[in-house]
């Protein structure tokens, strides 16, 4: 693509490189999350609960909110010289002003270990397939913890790599809940 804006020909970035996950990839990631929640909705409001589907909802849900804030982390490495004012919009940002760049990878990272307790919750009270979440959730926070803050390829690819951990996930949560 080229940009004719300012009388030249300059070649401008693709949104759908490698590296920066565009809004298909998102969706796809968040999808089982929905659906779960609309499954267990719709179970719930019939009189035939099942909590299984219930505890995959949460447990993708908490997923998905953990590598969205490690894409907001991305952003805040992408582009450093955002004014305060705008950085503090999010919880990111906001101790990313207040402790400095090396403290914002604790918030990924602890929404990461939030999903693993939940997950061995649920692993000790209902299936041992949310040991799986377990494993994801710990990865996660190993990556959010190990990536270099200085190297934008490494957040960048440590967040594609979430993103594709989430999908496995999700997608094989569904085949096991759809089995049983």
């Amino acid at each position: 693509m080229f940009d004719l804006n300012k009388g030249n020909w300059i070649a401008r970035r693709l949104s759908w490189r490698f590296g920066k996950p565009n809004a298909y990839t998102l969706a796809a990631a968040a999808l089982p999350a929905v659906a779960g929640w609309l499954i267990e909705g719709y179970t719930a409001w019939s009189g035939m609960s099942e909590p299984l589907i219930g505890w995959a909802a949460v447990l993708h849900s908490l997923l998905c909110v953990a590598w969205w804030t490690q894409g907001q982390m991305r952003d805040i490495v992408v582009d450093r010289y955002l004014s305060r004012a705008r950085r503090a919009q999010t919880v990111t940002g906001w101790i990313a002003n207040r402790y400095g760049l090396a403290a914002i990878r604790h918030v990924p990272a602890a929404c990461f270990l939030l999903a693993a307790f939940f997950g061995t919750v649920a692993t000790l009270e209902t299936a041992h397939v949310f040991f799986l979440s377990v494993l994801c959730g710990l990865l996660g926070a190993i990556r959010c913890w190990t990536v270099n803050l200085n190297r934008r390829s490494s957040v960048q690819r440590g967040l594609v790599k979430t993103i594709l951990m989430t999908l496995a996930h999700g997608m094989l949560l569904t085949i096991w809940i759809a089995c049983v």
